[in-house]
């Protein structure tokens, strides 16, 4: 666990109102018992097959470089979009950088896969003590988020069905691209002329954080279009999208882990390869966020803690 995000010293006010009730905690801790045992199990199933670990293997000593690269770069793409959507929507309730979003994005990345989500609690009372922002209002932008998320992962599935049944095999996936590519378009246009007539409006910032969200979903597309290239199992982008999809509403669950290998080995015509390409970007995810989600708490505690003493020298407004 990151020593630097401090949850009881740096924000005394808020932590007793963003902590979860002892009654929720329970809960939480049951769900991350059965989390953990789900990807026990995924993992589990995926060794028990030797022949296609033997082949994955090889597939993947085989891989093009730019296959590696986008299977490693592409996890950040989606960190960045994440901020993109939070960012939007936190900045209608209070002053935030996008680069202090940034790494509380990533600092929770790394804790929510420790009980209890400490996470997503430690960025709401770090925006209260810090942002000053209300902790109803940092929940209205979890809401929010979640809302997007839900509308984006059903916007991706009719478009990938509608593709699907308008569209011949041997031009489904650039239409696909189009058609997504589209919608994303249509997103950032509606947000960009909202903001043109209610700049100081929610409205925008929900279609902006929307957008957002869709560009998130295209990039777990393109994620799961990697990690099945990667084992030598490729799939069609529509294919790609409807798991995409899939994965979002997984990762709504309370139950933090295997859920969503499970989603994509259940959607998948072979489980085991399903389950094998979500373990991939799980790995991924992890290699990621251990280093980029420890120096980020490193960051903002160093932040936070220059804050507090500029605001108890002498002369400043509130050292006075």
């Amino acid at each position: 666990m990151p020593a630097p995000i401090d949850l009881g010293s740096a924000t005394d006010a808020s932590a007793p109102a963003a902590a979860p009730s002892a009654s929720s905690r329970r809960w939480a801790l049951l769900f991350y018992i059965i989390g953990v045992a789900l990807l026990a199990a995924a993992a589990w199933a995926v060794l028990g097959q030797q022949a296609l670990i033997t082949e994955t293997w090889h597939s993947a000593r085989a891989a093009p470089w730019w296959l590696v690269s986008a299977i490693i770069t592409l996890p950040i793409l989606s960190w960045l979009c994440t901020n993109g959507t939070y960012f939007t929507l936190t900045r209608h309730y209070g002053q935030v950088g996008w680069w202090e979003m940034a790494g509380l994005i990533a600092a929770a990345w790394l804790l929510n896969y420790l009980p209890l989500r400490p996470g997503m609690f430690g960025r709401v009372a770090y925006h209260k003590a810090v942002n000053k922002i209300a902790v109803r209002d940092s929940a209205r932008v979890i809401a929010m988020a979640v809302a997007c998320t839900a509308t984006g992962a059903a916007i991706m599935v009719g478009a990938a069905l509608a593709v699907r049944s308008v569209a011949a095999e041997d031009h489904r996936a650039l239409m696909m691209a189009l058609v997504q590519s589209g919608v994303w378009l249509l997103l950032a246009a509606a947000a960009a002329a909202v903001r043109a007539v209610a700049p100081a409006g929610l409205a925008w910032r929900v279609l902006a954080a929307l957008a957002w969200r869709f560009a998130d979903m295209l990039i777990w597309a393109l994620r799961y279009w990697a990690a099945f290239a990667l084992l030598g199992k490729p799939i069609d982008f529509a294919t790609a999208a409807g798991l995409a999809a899939v994965a979002q509403v997984g990762m709504l669950a309370p139950i933090q882990f295997g859920v969503r290998e499970w989603l994509i080995g259940l959607w998948t015509p072979v489980m085991v390869v399903g389950l094998t390409a979500d373990l991939v970007n799980r790995a991924i995810e992890v290699l990621i966020a251990v280093p980029l989600g420890l120096a980020s708490s490193f960051w903002l505690y160093r932040r936070r803690t220059a804050a507090a003493a500029l605001s108890r020298a002498p002369g400043s407004s509130t050292g006075r």
